[in-house]
């Protein structure tokens, strides 16, 4: 963390930096995406007033299937053009653009509202979602979330009965959980 002067009032502003032993962001609709790099939040007053996260997508992993030949099909398959497109898109980035404490929040319920802009498959649109924050007993701060997106927002089309018919078992959700998990070092 370096801590420097705020622009216009003289009050703390803090820059932490986040590493991919530091968070966690899952992806969940029977896959799990991991990894983050490069990551940093800006705070001021205990808020992140901006920063973005980057998620390396060629570190796809499921962990459901973990020992099962059809692992490695699966994740080649979510790296492919059907869904990820991983040699075009190697990264998907969220960017914070502010953030608000939710009024009456009570302990364990989500007391931050996050605002910013998801790139994924390189399209990019708003996202905003609640969120858990506090500080770690070191006096990290930290947060958690779980939010759900609709992929074929993002051109991730593979499987949706909105663009294909007759799907049968090869129909796959377009919600898809993310299950975030940050702490600043």
């Amino acid at each position: 963390m370096r801590e420097i002067a705020g622009p216009e009032d003289g009050r703390s502003f803090c820059v932490y930096g986040c590493g991919p032993d530091t968070h966690d962001a899952r992806m969940a609709a029977e896959k799990l995406a991991r990894a983050g790099y490069g990551d940093v939040l800006e705070f001021r007053d205990g808020l992140p007033v901006g920063g973005e996260f980057v998620f390396d997508m060629d570190k796809i992993a499921c962990t459901n299937l973990a020992g099962d030949p059809l692992h490695d099909v699966l994740v080649d398959h979510l790296r492919s053009h059907d869904f990820f497109d991983t040699g075009i898109h190697p990264e998907a980035r969220f960017v914070i653009g502010s953030a608000r404490r939710i009024g009456d929040a009570t302990a364990g319920l989500p007391n931050l509202r996050i605002e910013g802009e998801l790139t994924l498959k390189g399209t990019t649109l708003p996202l905003g979602f609640d969120a858990v924050a506090g500080f770690t007993g070191d006096g990290l701060p930290a947060a958690q979330a779980v939010l759900a997106i609709d992929r074929t927002m993002w051109n991730v089309i593979y499987g949706s009965a909105r663009f294909f018919r007759n799907l049968g078992m090869h129909l796959v959700n377009d919600l898809v959980e993310i299950h975030l998990r940050i702490v600043a070092k």
